[in-house]
């Protein structure tokens, strides 16, 4: 006879199975950002990962302030305002003063940078062309679907903390 399941165990077993999911969601996400990292390493612009990732938020959102990146990535202002400061001087981003706020500047891809940010989009695009390929179109959809449910709970959570 097995023994009977107490609600710290069904707890304690539904935590472990939490964890595993997010520490493949972590593992896989680790993969996707080496391979796109080993793809960059060899790039002709000398582009680092992280200034991909500011070209990329820029190029999706026009407009967007150094605010607007810190809460994006999660990475310090500090970081950021060097790594803006750097594709500036390299003339891949351009700033315009916000008319609403005048401290804050607005973000803005030059014709060099969204050159670049192509190129980079392009090797995403193989990359992410090659994984495509693994699963068929419905199990694309129930990821999806299932990826956002996770969203959908650690925001629940979030709010539950914040509170």
């Amino acid at each position: 006879m097995s023994p009977k399941k107490t609600m710290e165990t069904v707890h304690q077993q539904s935590s472990f199975e939490a964890e595993d999911i997010v520490e493949a969601l972590h593992a896989v996400m680790h993969s996707y950002r080496a391979c796109l990292f080993r793809a960059m390493r060899d790039n002709p612009h000398g582009i680092t990962p992280m200034d991909a990732k500011v070209l990329n938020h820029v190029a999706r959102h026009p407009g967007s302030t150094q605010r607007d990146l810190v809460m994006h990535s999660g990475k310090d202002k500090g970081q950021l305002a060097r790594l803006i400061t750097g594709l500036r001087k390299r003339n891949l981003i351009k700033v315009q003063v916000d008319d609403q706020d005048r401290r804050s500047l607005k973000l803005y891809l030059t014709s060099a940078g969204e050159s670049i940010q192509a190129d980079i989009l392009e090797q995403r695009q193989e990359i992410n062309g090659e994984i495509r390929h693994k699963l068929n179109t419905a199990e694309r959809q129930t990821l999806m679907d299932l990826v956002e449910k996770l969203r959908l709970g650690i925001d629940s959570v979030n709010r539950k903390i914040s509170d």
